[in-house]
């Protein structure tokens, strides 16, 4: 939450600057969004093989008697944020170049 309320901030000082700043704001948020993607790898990986007890995890955990829809779940979400990131970072860096030529 708190680096939803930052990027969302940086957002709103970015939006009546000029295209630097605006890249600069992107390329923030592509950050921001790379560190959440290592967050949830580092806690699927954590949940892998430190299980959390039925009442905790996920109703397929629980059923299952497996941590691993968990982790594919987890896995999942790290790879959509990271591919986010990677596609936020390489267009805010296109236009920083732009914006310093």
């Amino acid at each position: 939450m708190l680096g939803d309320a930052l990027v969302y901030g940086v957002s709103i000082y970015a939006v009546t600057r000029g295209t630097r700043e605006k890249a600069m704001s992107a390329f923030f948020k592509g950050i921001v969004m790379a560190i959440f993607g290592r967050l949830v790898v580092a806690q699927a990986a954590y949940r892998a093989f430190n299980p959390q007890p039925p009442m905790l995890a996920a109703g397929t955990v629980w059923w299952t008697g497996s941590p691993w829809p968990d982790v594919l779940v987890g896995a999942s979400l790290a790879a959509l944020f990271l591919k986010s990131a990677a596609h936020v970072l390489r267009e805010a860096s296109a236009e920083l170049h732009v914006a310093h030529a």
